[in-house]
């Protein structure tokens, strides 16, 4: 199996991303390639875990009227071909996403080459990224339950009640142990 996962930007979408790559490769010796951006500590993260990644460059928008939005739409749409070259060049049998802005090109251009395509939302409170990709995504995994408020009812029936992925390693924290380690 053949697996591209995209997201970044925080550790807060990498490390879930970190985790689900793991599982896959170590449970069911899937083939892992990420796709982030240089300025998202993705960058550092992903080759410390000793998995490829490639880059694209995408920027999310900026949240209010602005001519920048512009040059950003159009360097969103450079991403969605940049992400289909990985794409076909990879041949992933699926593509995960876990949020970020990054993920929302690279979804998309899965998504046109019908690839079937995963994102994932960490929080209770869905991302912009996550929200805009809901629509034509495969599969929403979401960690809460409460998050289907905070989508269209329409979308519900695409969402699968997952959990966060944790890394294995952090399991064999006892619960004291972690406090005493994290001070």
């Amino acid at each position: 199996m053949r697996v591209l996962v995209t997201g970044g930007g925080t550790g807060g979408h990498i490390n879930p991303a970190l985790a689900a790559a793991n599982y896959l490769k170590d449970k069911h010796g899937a083939e892992i390639l990420f796709v982030g951006t240089e300025k998202g500590l993705e960058k550092k993260l992903v080759p410390k875990d000793g998995f490829p990644i490639r880059f694209i460059e995408v920027e999310g928008l900026l949240r209010k009227l602005s001519v920048q939005n512009l040059k950003i739409a159009a360097k969103y749409l450079k991403a969605i071909s940049a992400s289909k070259k990985i794409i076909r060049e990879f041949k992933p049998d699926v593509v995960i996403g876990t949020g970020g802005y990054v993920c929302a090109p690279v979804l998309s251009a899965a998504h046109t080459l019908h690839i079937p395509t995963v994102i994932h939302e960490q929080n209770v409170i869905p991302g912009v990224t996550v929200k805009m990709a809901a629509r034509y995504v495969d599969c929403i995994a979401i960690s809460f339950q409460d998050t289907l408020k905070y989508l269209p009812q329409k979308l519900h029936k695409k969402c699968v009640l997952t959990g966060n992925p944790i890394r294995e390693n952090m399991m064999m924290l006892s619960y004291e142990s972690a406090r005493r380690k994290l001070n």
